[in-house]
């Protein structure tokens, strides 16, 4: 199975971007599931990645954590509660 690569960056309180790649070639993974759960929030949030492997992310409160997944890919879970600042993983 193959593994994921995902960088994350807040342009404001309200806006995340992101992009998701496969790991070792870096190829953008279109379509990939995201699903980003938020504080005082009881379900999270589902998106996908573009074709560029791109999402944004308009959000009410702050990311506790973010779950991804993708066919032949293993899932990917962060936990960003504990993360003031996070660029790429």
């Amino acid at each position: 199975m193959g593994e994921m690569y995902l960088s994350l960056t807040s342009s404001s309180h309200v806006e995340t971007l992101g992009e998701i790649y496969d790991a070792k070639t870096l190829e953008p993974l279109s379509g990939a599931i995201l699903k980003v759960y938020l504080k005082n929030q009881e379900a999270p949030i589902k998106i996908n990645s573009d074709m560029h492997g791109k999402f944004k992310l308009i959000k009410q409160s702050e990311i506790l954590k973010m779950e991804s997944s993708y066919i032949g890919y293993r899932d990917l879970s962060i936990d960003l509660s504990r993360s003031k600042l996070l660029t790429k993983f």
